[in-house]
């Protein structure tokens, strides 16, 4: 198995239990959704490939993260975050549709935060 398949597997993989809609793999390897992406159970710091653009909404939340990098540039719905160990929201998506929720993590992230990195300037929870 070549390298590129094996990422596809394991892209496959991952997204088989995390995706509820339709997914397809970009040929630059970003992985966009037709519907919601719930992402639970994930032990490791960092999410394991990029996502661009998300139909639904996106919840890593009560998980092991320590940064969003990786995750979505889109959200259609609500992004949902809190309950991990983050220490930055830097790499939270820049157009989120609905909510960001973003509460319970290693750092107490402020309206200031959610403003510098992401499109909300109303319905976000911090």
């Amino acid at each position: 198995m070549t390298t590129e398949e094996l990422r596809k597997e394991i892209i496959y993989q991952y997204m088989s239990a995390w995706a509820y809609r339709g997914w397809k793999i970009q040929p630059d390897g970003i992985v966009d959704t037709e519907g919601t992406v719930r992402i639970r159970n994930y032990p490791y710091p960092k999410l394991p490939f990029k996502f661009g653009k998300v139909g639904g909404n996106f919840d890593c939340s009560e998980n092991k993260l320590e940064t969003l990098e990786n995750g979505p540039d889109i959200v259609a719905g609500s992004y949902w975050c809190e309950r991990n160990e983050l220490k930055t929201i830097e790499h939270a998506a820049k157009q989120i549709g609905e909510m960001f929720v973003c509460h319970s993590n290693a750092v107490k992230f402020t309206e200031a935060d959610v403003k510098k990195y992401t499109n909300k300037r109303s319905k976000f929870r911090v």
